[in-house]
């Protein structure tokens, strides 16, 4: 008996080994394919701790540190996560109800005033993205010092021409988002990064200790961490601050914290079970209704898709004006993998996609 737990042992070593040596010889590749020069890695298998890959450099000098598990980045839109989970949360303590209408909270947006809170987290709200506008973008390019108010860039929205009636077509926006950090805010009283700080990120069972939310120029201590990007004109631009993402892209993280979350929004680690329905309920991201046949859905700051290799994955993309992040779970294989890159990456969500094929997973029948 004793005999055959060695060699048990020894063959579980062996293929940990196997799969290391190819998730880095994958991500080395990946990031060359992307031209970004650093990639961040972190993978959760069945019954292990995360496992964390680095490929790269800080910066883009030849004499630049490697990166580490410990390097941050932006990771843009996965906010959006943290932000329906808070919602939720606030729901769950009788702060709001997600079948609120906007107009109780904020009567001043008239024309939103009977989109509903729901509505906003699916992105079926017809509310338009103050980021799609071009005055907006030539602003952002112009002036990156600039702190951008909440208040500020739903003004930009307002001026839009509502994209559907609500709850009659889906678009991505991120004034849905950073209005429903607004509501979190007025309900509670409290500020968006103390109600992350106390529902999510504080010392708590996540052990989320590397994710961060900052709105404005981040600090010399932050910059040491941080993998660095640069302009079209090779100028570092790092410290180009995130408060026109606010609670729709806003927060800073590392692989390891990304997979970390992701592992326990899909694993009954943030909501009891009734909730964690509500949160993954999903609508068509093609008529912005309740199909549980589409392929490609969206529910409350995450979505899904099917792979015609390895079937469904759940998870989320983040892009940033420098930084390109995504966190997906396949639930057939239950394998939770985070990837944050410096970099416009377009292949990433392939790669991704992929990586059960790299740890020698078989395909879905």
């Amino acid at each position: 008996m004793r005999r055959i737990l060695v060699i048990s042992l020894a063959i579980c070593s062996i293929s940990s080994a196997w799969a290391v040596d190819n998730l880095q010889a994958a991500l080395d590749k990946a990031r060359i394919n992307n031209k970004v020069s650093a990639m961040q890695m972190t993978i959760i298998l069945p019954g292990q701790a995360p496992r964390t890959i680095t490929s790269g450099r800080i910066t883009t000098a030849a004499d630049a540190p490697a990166i580490t598990p410990d390097t941050l980045f932006q990771i843009g839109s996965e906010t959006k996560s943290f932000t329906s989970a808070l919602l939720l949360k606030l729901e769950m303590e009788g702060k709001l109800k997600l079948t609120d209408t906007l107009g109780q909270y904020f009567p001043q947006y008239k024309q939103w005033r009977q989109v509903t809170l729901s509505q906003m987290l699916h992105n079926n709200s017809g509310i338009p993205s103050y980021s799609e506008d071009k005055a907006f973008q030539h602003a952002l390019k112009t002036k990156p010092d600039y702190i951008w108010t909440a208040p500020e860039l739903i003004a930009i929205a307002e001026k839009r021409k509502e994209d559907f009636a609500p709850g009659h077509g889906w678009h991505y926006s991120n004034s849905n988002f950073v209005l429903a950090g607004m509501v979190a805010e007025k309900v509670t009283h409290q500020s968006l990064n103390d109600l992350y700080q106390h529902y999510f990120l504080a010392p708590s069972a996540l052990h989320l200790s590397s994710t961060y939310y900052i709105t404005d120029q981040y600090t010399p201590v932050f910059l040491k961490r941080m993998a660095h990007v640069y302009s079209e004109d090779n100028q570092d631009v790092t410290n180009g601050n995130m408060s026109w993402g606010r609670a729709a892209g806003a927060m800073v993280s590392n692989s390891s914290d990304l997979a970390k979350w992701a592992y326990a929004l899909f694993h009954g680690k943030v909501f009891p079970e009734d909730v964690q329905k509500q949160f993954m309920n999903t609508v068509s991201t093609k008529t912005g209704l309740h199909d549980p046949n589409d392929k490609e859905g969206y529910g409350l700051g995450i979505g899904t898709r099917v792979d015609t290799k390895y079937g469904k994955w759940w998870g989320h993309e983040g892009e940033t004006l420098g930084y390109h992040a995504i966190f997906i779970w396949y639930p057939a294989y239950d394998v939770t993998i985070a990837i944050l890159t410096n970099g416009e990456a377009p292949e990433l969500r392939d790669f991704a996609v992929s990586l059960p094929g790299v740890l020698g997973l078989k395909p879905k029948k």
